[in-house]
């Protein structure tokens, strides 16, 4: 499975030149193919990283940040790239879709480098457990928490600026939120 789910990962920049096959949406790149691709790869990468992977912290460091800059690098090449060319806002999201190679990269380096970092250090990993248990329902809550948020601070700072503070505040709301709401009877129900 895990050498389809690398050979998938190209999928959505064939698809690009290519067109839509099989009648599928910019949605679900992967129709026919979801069950070796999409987001289960990150779950057989999870796994992988977690028990076969036995770096030395050193190591894990400089390969994990290395992997990160490489994918940043590509993600912005591409970005930058197709902005005078891109047409709909599909073409300009392609180089941050979740399930390419690059993001794929820095995906794998930074869970890396914070596992080694917290693994040696042991500083902070209640905060992480305790944001790791509420992650579903942050997740489930964000997009609507980040449409409130974006709208109060689109015009008042530059893009650059209003993405790291929409992203920090909007994820601080949700923690609280969901934290909240763990409080509350069968809250294993609505946020996971």
């Amino acid at each position: 499975m895990h050498r389809n789910f690398g050979l998938t990962r190209f999928y959505p920049y064939v698809r690009n030149f290519v067109g839509e096959i099989y009648g599928e949406c910019y949605w679900n790149e992967y129709n026919m193919l979801w069950y070796f691709s999409g987001f289960m790869g990150y779950v057989v990468l999870a796994h992988y990283i977690r028990h076969h992977l036995q770096w030395t912290f050193k190591k894990s460091i400089g390969i994990g940040t290395m992997l990160y800059i490489i994918g940043y690098c590509v993600t912005a090449l591409i970005w930058y790239n197709r902005i005078p060319t891109a047409t709909t806002l599909q073409e300009l999201e392609l180089s941050w879709r979740f399930c390419t190679p690059n993001v794929i990269l820095m995906s794998f380096g930074a869970f890396i480098v914070i596992q080694s970092i917290f693994s040696k250090y042991r500083k902070g990993n209640r905060i992480v457990n305790e944001i790791s248990i509420l992650s579903y329902g942050i997740y489930l809550m964000h997009i609507f928490v980040l449409e409130v948020v974006h709208s109060q601070f689109k015009d008042i700072f530059p893009t650059q600026w209003t993405i790291i503070l929409v992203g920090t505040v909007t994820f601080v709301i949700c923690c609280i939120i969901t934290k909240i709401i763990s409080f509350l009877p069968f809250s294993k129900y609505i946020i996971g």
